[in-house]
């Protein structure tokens, strides 16, 4: 039996990836004439990022994310320990909050400053299905 890409997820092949990267470059300049940045954050964040930007209550956050612990603090939830929200990644669902927070993190919006124009473009990841 072979071992196929995990449901709900696809591989890029050579066809698509170059069509994805043309869209991207295409994109970076007509949103660079308007003074549009491109930037990047990391596919895994802190999972209460997640939860104090969109909410605990949505779907995204109640049924959609991946979200990792250790091994260690596994055990630990199973003893009725609390953890620190420190203790948990999940894998970007949307790329607004990390935005935010790299904004503010690298203070890309000093004080009177005007607004951050950024654009980004990258994988997120639900546990839904079309």
């Amino acid at each position: 039996m072979a071992i196929n890409a995990p449901e709900g997820t696809y591989d890029m092949l050579p066809d698509r990836k170059l069509f994805w990267e043309q869209f991207k470059h295409t994109a970076q300049e007509v949103f660079g004439r308007y003074g549009y940045l491109p930037m990047e954050t990391p596919v895994m964040e802190r999972t209460e990022l997640f939860v104090r930007g969109i909410g605990q209550a949505t779907d995204v956050v109640s049924k959609e994310m991946f979200t990792a612990i250790s091994g260690a603090n596994l055990t630990k939830l199973l003893d009725g320990e609390k953890l620190p929200g420190k203790s948990r990644l999940s894998l970007r669902p949307e790329g607004t909050a990390g935005v935010v927070r790299a904004a503010v993190q690298h203070d890309l919006v000093p004080q009177g400053a005007p607004p951050a124009k950024l654009m980004y473009a990258g994988q997120m990841f639900r546990a839904e299905r079309p």
